[in-house]
C-alpha cells in the first residue's frame, strides 16, 4: 500500500514417520564372489532415521567387509556365497519405522575337477 509492505520468509519442516523413495517391492540382486556389492537403503524422513540391516532377519554384525553409511547404505566387500540371503533395511525415528528389503543371490564360478591321469 501506500504506506510501505512487509514481506517475512520461513520455513516449514514437516516431521513424520520413515517413508519410502521408489518402488514397494522386493528387490533382486545378484552378485559375483569376492566382488563387492553396494544396498542403498532408499528410506529417508524426518527426523532423520536410525538405520539398521538385518540379514535372513538377525541384525547383521559390522566388521572390515560390512559396513554401513549414515545414510543408511550398505556396503559388503569379498562377497561369500555365505552372504546369499534377504537383506533389509529397517529405518526408524520417534514417529515410526519402515522396512525395504533386497534378496542377494551370491554366485561362485563353477570349479574345475580334474580325475587322476594315469600314464
Amino acid at each position: 500500500n501506500s504506506l510501505g509492505s512487509d514481506r517475512e520468509t520461513f520455513s516449514v519442516v514437516v516431521e513424520g514417520p520413515p517413508y519410502l523413495q521408489g518402488q514397494d517391492t522386493a528387490t533382486s540382486v545378484i552378485s559375483r564372489a569376492n566382488s563387492t556389492i553396494y544396498l542403498d537403503c532408499p528410506i529417508r524422513g524426518h527426523p532423520r532415521p536410525d538405520y539398521v540391516w538385518l540379514h535372513n532377519s538377525r541384525r547383521l554384525a559390522l566388521s572390515d567387509r560390512v559396513s554401513v553409511a549414515t545414510d543408511g547404505s550398505l556396503d559388503i566387500s569379498i562377497l561369500e556365497k555365505e552372504d546369499s540371503g534377504s537383506y533389509i533395511c529397517k529405518a526408524s525415528n520417534s514417529y515410526g519405522e519402515k522396512r525395504y528389503e533386497y534378496k542377494l543371490s551370491v554366485e561362485t564360478p563353477p570349479q574345475a575337477f580334474q580325475d587322476d591321469v594315469h600314464v
